[in-house]
């Protein structure tokens, strides 16, 4: 005898599904379609025999741009595994207050006043992935193979435009001691016994000298691009003018005054009242 069976409604037990792995994919789940973009994971529970079939989608990576001092960064991009991205291209030119060139008259008689140099113009060069250039560079719209996130510096070269220095500028002369001379009556007598003669120092505007008076110079009205904040400085070319003296007039009883010599046994000289240049501390002699 054979027992016969109808069948009933039981209860089915569940499984743990396990989890897969594929290289550059992210698992979404089991599904009963090998076409599903999701399906099951955790706690299964099947009611007839059955084929899962694993769900996947590519993994996706950030790439993210940093400006790193100048203009406004690009927009991140998403990297797909496996598949090739044009990388942004580069921040537009830019620019900024440049360096400031400033004037010390170095005793001129004025100061021109401080000029802003031109504009620093700031250019990007290539995207790199350290914010100081040491890393790896990529150009604009350069093809991003890599399956990683990226972050993307933006690495920059300057440049100042010149500017115009100013005009020559003028120094007021000063006077200095001169040199000394004695009067020697030769036998007479001269209320005036010496004089000393007052020099003239005279300044011609040289150049303009960057940093300090030692400086590289740099003609006057011409360009100069600076590459920091520079003061420059009033050059002067110096001359002297030898001051003169008035000669006075000596006496001597019985005698007539013939001039100021620069010898004691001259019979001749220049006239009292004259004008009498000295070059060297000098003795003038009276001549009779």
């Amino acid at each position: 005898m054979y027992a016969i069976w109808t069948s009933t409604t039981g209860t089915y037990s569940a499984i743990i599904l396990p989890t897969p792995t594929r290289t550059g994919y992210d698992f979404k789940g089991w599904s009963t379609s090998s076409s599903a973009t999701s399906g099951s994971t955790g706690s299964y529970t099947p009611t007839a025999t059955q084929t899962l079939y694993a769900t996947w989608t590519k993994k996706t990576y950030p790439v993210t741009y940093y400006a790193n001092g100048h203009g406004t960064a690009p927009a991140a991009q998403t990297k797909t595994y496996d598949t090739d991205l044009t990388l942004q291209a580069f921040i537009a030119n830019n620019t900024s207050t440049g360096y400031t060139v400033s004037y010390n008259a170095n005793g001129g008689t004025s100061t021109p006043s401080t000029s802003a140099a031109a504009t620093l113009t700031h250019s990007q060069t290539y995207w790199n992935t350290n914010s100081s250039g040491t890393g790896t560079n990529y150009a604009s719209k350069a093809t991003y193979t890599g399956n990683a996130a990226l972050n993307l510096y933006a690495i920059w070269s300057t440049s100042s435009s010149a500017v115009t220095l100013a005009s020559a500028i003028t120094k007021n002369s000063t006077t200095e001691t001169g040199f000394k001379v004695t009067f020697n009556a030769n036998g007479g007598t001269c209320s005036t016994t010496e004089l000393t003669a007052t020099n003239t120092r005279n300044y011609t505007f040289n150049k303009w000298a960057a940093g300090s008076t030692s400086g590289t110079k740099y003609d006057a009205g011409t360009s100069f691009t600076p590459s920091a904040d520079t003061t420059m400085y009033a050059t002067w070319t110096e001359s002297v003018t030898k001051g003169s003296i008035i000669l006075p007039t000596p006496s001597r009883t019985g005698h007539t005054f013939k001039g100021w010599a620069t010898s004691s046994s001259a019979t001749s000289g220049t006239a009292a009242g004259a004008s009498y240049t000295p070059t060297a501390a000098t003795t003038l002699y009276a001549t009779w």
